[in-house]
């Protein structure tokens, strides 16, 4: 019987049982740094200790040595099949360091899998899948074979629209930094050359540009053009000139600082969420403030509000976009059992199934409890709750529905009525211009009877209104 190498490439022209050749480089700190799966049985490495007890060749004999028996035996777990007659090596599955991940899923905790030609596999090693992966023999790791979507698709699913501002084709961001420079030196600015730039750039072209400006002029964009703007004018170009997940943690910021808290901004934030974009806010917020964010929101909320929020902000939503029929019947059941079936209500209870289950679910959920009771959940909701705990739940029915059915409201909310609530309104079309605000403005449309771009022209003016209206792609 004979063994696997110590490492990769350890076979020789020597055979086992001989001494390695020297490599004419230290190789001490390449082989202490190999990857445990590469070790089947245990290796020595060279050092000054072993020189004294081996001599000039500081190799020991490879393991085991010829005519005895190693009690290491290659565990079943390793990574490989023993090399054997039967099994030419030139058969033999490629083995892949632990780091090398299969894009979208947790780094491995250890070798790759490999499967043995004629081995049938295990019927379901994975609960969650239906049926066994199949090797990827590019990467060493399995792809799924199920129903389960890809990555890619459940961003899809998480995100399902059309945006106003896609990436700019032919982007040169030297070309654009001069561009800005031009438009804000000397007397006067050129509002509409700023527009004309960052109207049509992504957050991430943006970045760039923020950069290049800073590599070629030596002067900080975001403050030049604080000096240069002002008004709503001013605090919707700021917003654009920060990644997504830094602005949204400002927002939070400002929604809970002061006297007084803005919850509906906290509702807008967390409640339509992937549990990404979450994670990314919440770390944000904790590199800006040195404070978590849950503890923020938590000490400024209360009640079953803050508990709804801090739910949230676990980002703990299942996202795989498979439901168990059974299961929304189930929480259907539970929530009638929880509110309208009984004297009082069990609030725990419709935090916890509306934090924490896949949008999928809750829109088939809302389907499921008109059938048992006839009655919107909702509506249920309604008469179950007030105040902001109704807002918080209502918002989260609302966006498992139809996320740009949410932001249609927001929008309306922050337009109608006397005055504009600005901020609101600057929020929800930077926060959305590069996700789905070309949906939205189908359901504004469809739910009001008027373009969001009319509302917006006549509850705004000058540069101000220029800049919502070429976001909202026009």
């Amino acid at each position: 019987m004979s063994y696997p190498p110590p490492y990769p490439g350890g076979y020789s022209q020597q055979g086992f049982g001989m001494p390695q050749p020297t490599l004419g480089f230290n190789v001490s700190d390449e082989a202490t740094n190999a990857p445990s799966q590469y070790a089947p049985y245990p290796t020595q490495v060279p050092n000054s200790s072993r020189q004294e007890e081996f001599g000039s060749n500081p190799y020991p004999p490879t393991y085991p040595p010829a005519g005895v028996t190693s009690p290491y035996q290659p565990s079943a777990n390793q990574g490989f099949q023993p090399y054997t007659s039967t099994y030419p090596a030139s058969q033999v599955p490629p083995r892949y360091p632990a780091s090398s991940v299969y894009p979208g899923y947790a780094p491995a905790q250890g070798p790759s899998p490999v499967l043995e030609p004629g081995v049938p596999s295990n019927p379901n090693p994975y609960p969650l899948y239906p049926s066994y992966p199949s090797l990827n023999q590019t990467q060493g790791y399995p792809v799924v074979q199920s129903q389960l979507p890809s990555r890619p698709q459940q961003q899809q699913q998480k995100m399902d629209g059309r945006p106003t501002v896609v990436p700019f084709q032919g982007f040169n961001a030297t070309a654009d930094a001069e561009a800005l420079r031009k438009a804000m030196k000397g007397f006067g600015t050129d509002e509409a050359a700023i527009i004309q730039v960052l109207s049509r750039r992504t957050a991430d072209q943006r970045m760039d540009i923020l950069r290049a400006y800073k590599a070629n002029f030596g002067k900080d964009l975001i403050k030049d053009l604080k000096s240069e703007l002002s008004g709503n004018f001013e605090r919707a170009i700021l917003a654009l000139m920060h990644p997504r997940a830094e602005y949204l943690a400002m927002e939070v910021r400002e929604a809970i600082k002061g006297a007084g808290t803005q919850e509906g901004t906290l509702v807008e934030i967390l409640a339509p969420g992937p549990n990404d974009e979450i994670a990314a806010i919440c770390d944000t917020y904790y590199k800006l403030y040195g404070k978590s964010m849950e503890d923020s929101i938590a000490s400024d909320t209360s009640g079953d509000f803050k508990r709804l929020l801090v739910a949230l902000c676990q980002g703990q939503r299942d996202e795989y976009g498979v439901t168990d029929n059974e299961v929304v019947m189930n929480d259907a059941h539970r929530l009638y059992s929880a509110g309208e079936g009984k004297l009082g209500t069990e609030e725990s209870a419709f935090i916890q199934v509306l934090a924490t289950r896949s949008f999928q679910h809750l829109k088939q959920l809302q389907q499921e409890y008109v059938k048992i009771t006839g009655r919107e959940l909702e509506d249920a909701v309604a008469s179950e709750f007030s105040g902001n705990i109704e807002k918080g739940l209502t918002a989260v029915l609302t966006c498992a529905r139809s996320r740009p059915e949410y932001f249609a409201k927001r929008l309306n909310n922050a337009i109608s009525g006397a005055g504009t609530h600005d901020r609101a309104l600057i929020r929800c079309i930077v926060s959305r211009c590069e996700i789905d605000l070309a949906t939205i403005k189908e359901y504004y449309i469809h739910m009001y009877g008027r373009a969001l771009e009319e509302d917006i022209k006549n509850d705004t003016s000058g540069d101000y209104k220029k800049l919502l209206v070429a976001l909202c792609g026009n």
